[in-house]
């Protein structure tokens, strides 16, 4: 029984490690012609701060700001678990309230995902 779930335990792993380089080399294609790089801004209480803030912290805000950064065609954002990413404007916080074009970007994917992933061991 433990063979055969250290065996699973591989492949799945065997799995992503394929995945994860397939995915690299679409992206590799991107590297000459740049990727555009974008900052997606959700407020986390969906208006409620900037109604609701004076009255009770005697201050307004405009929003509890959460942000994401949309490059290669995900959304990397810090999450409860670490760095995750998703669909573009696929977290449970729905459409952005804001995006912002933050340029273009002519680092190969598999150094970004590198230092993206890496910031989630490092700062989070």
């Amino acid at each position: 029984m433990l063979i055969h779930l250290l065996g699973i335990v591989c492949f799945q792993e065997n799995r992503q490690t394929e995945a994860r380089q397939a995915e690299a080399s679409e992206m590799a294609d991107l590297e000459n012609i740049g990727v555009t790089v974008e900052l997606h801004v959700y407020d986390l209480t969906k208006g409620l701060a900037a109604s609701l803030s004076q009255m009770l912290l005697g201050k307004h805000l405009d929003g509890v700001w959460h942000t994401g950064i949309v490059a290669y065609g995900r959304e990397y954002f810090f999450g409860s678990g670490g760095v995750q990413s998703v669909r573009p404007s696929g977290t449970v916080l729905g459409q952005p309230d804001r995006i912002v074009n933050l340029g273009d970007t002519f680092i190969p994917y598999e150094v970004f995902l590198d230092y993206v992933l890496g910031l989630g061991d490092s700062t989070f």
